[in-house]
């Protein structure tokens, strides 16, 4: 009887030992789990990012295109002001009205270049400031 009762003693502790390793490996199974979903949850979120970036940038590509579409329906319809001008002086002697029409077409002209010029500008120097943030932080893109 005391041996019978040693031996279940000795399966209740094996089965408990059991146990206690069976829970062991499934914390380690849930802690991998964890690891794995942290994971999968940051790559999920570095695509959305991803995703909304691409999104913002066609945005602006969108914007610049209607700008430059813009600008370039201003530039013909510069070209063709000056065409008519042109035509205007080799038929007729120089009038008033016509020496102030030349005067406008080269104002605007002049204001279109500049435009220009300033988008050239602010572009060197935004390349000017990224140059200089990756001269601090070899990181930056």
């Amino acid at each position: 009887m005391a041996s019978e009762m040693a031996r279940e003693i000795t399966e209740m502790k094996n089965k408990w030992e059991k146990t206690s390793e069976y829970i062991k490996q499934m914390e380690q199974v849930e802690e991998e789990m964890d690891y794995e979903f942290k994971k999968i949850m940051a790559e999920m979120e570095s695509i959305q990012k991803a995703i909304e970036k691409r999104s913002r940038d066609q945005e602006n590509k969108k914007e610049r295109f209607k700008k430059l579409k813009e600008k370039v329906e201003e530039a013909n319809s510069l070209k063709k002001d000056a065409r008519d001008t042109i035509l205007k002086l080799q038929t007729n002697p120089v009038e008033e009205n016509v020496v102030k029409a030349i005067e406008t077409i080269q104002e605007k002209t002049k204001s279109f270049q500049k435009d220009w010029k300033q988008q050239w500008d602010e572009y060197y120097m935004k390349i000017a400031c990224l140059a200089a943030l990756r001269s601090k932080d070899p990181r930056t893109p």
